[in-house]
């Protein structure tokens, strides 16, 4: 008898089982919040973009040929 085999299939199945629901529930836990972090900066990012825009005239041509997020980006990848 494994780690994740038992007895029965009835055993198995129910501990296979319980790793599925564990790990959805890990990603649910990790991925969520993550995505909520992302969408919040992405908003905010265009947020304070515009009023950037509004206050430098020259800001434009500036976030056109700078990454938004990450260094070395291609420019313009995450301006989508």
């Amino acid at each position: 008898m494994g780690l994740l085999t038992g007895d029965t299939r009835r055993e198995t199945a129910i501990a296979w089982g319980f790793v599925v629901v564990q790990g959805v529930l890990i990603l649910a836990v990790l991925l969520l919040p993550a995505g909520g972090l992302v969408g919040w900066f992405m908003a905010k990012a265009r947020w304070e973009e515009g009023r950037l825009r509004a206050r430098y005239r020259e800001y434009g041509d500036y976030a056109a040929r700078t990454p938004r997020f990450v260094p070395l980006w291609p420019v313009g990848a995450d301006r989508r």
